[in-house]
């Protein structure tokens, strides 16, 4: 279940991150959204995202931070609905590199 705070992992059998929550509920007319934080081995400074859902394109469309995002990049804070629930990848550098925010 989702509790709002700070949340650890380990690392499942096929290097993976896992985590069982249910998706947040749109307050006030604003996209849900899930904020993430990453921190790891070898990173000096704390990186900041958002997790966003697929099947709240209207939500996404008005919400004032995913629209801040260049249109080719807005993928990348999008978790994609699955069989088990939504999958969201966090790409730390490359083609598909997550949209990372200043905070």
């Amino acid at each position: 279940t989702w509790k709002m705070g700070r949340h650890g992992t380990g690392t499942a059998i096929d290097h993976r991150f896992e985590f069982f929550m249910q998706k947040p509920k749109s307050i006030n007319g604003q996209a849900p959204s899930i904020p993430v934080i990453v921190f790891m081995r070898g990173q000096l400074i704390h990186a900041y995202t958002r997790i966003y859902f697929e099947d709240e394109a209207i939500l996404n469309a008005s919400d004032g931070v995913i629209q801040s995002v260049p249109p080719a990049r807005r993928q990348t804070l999008i978790a994609h609905k699955t069989d088990e629930g939504y999958e969201f990848n966090i790409y730390m550098q490359g083609e598909h590199e997550t949209v990372f925010f200043a905070i």
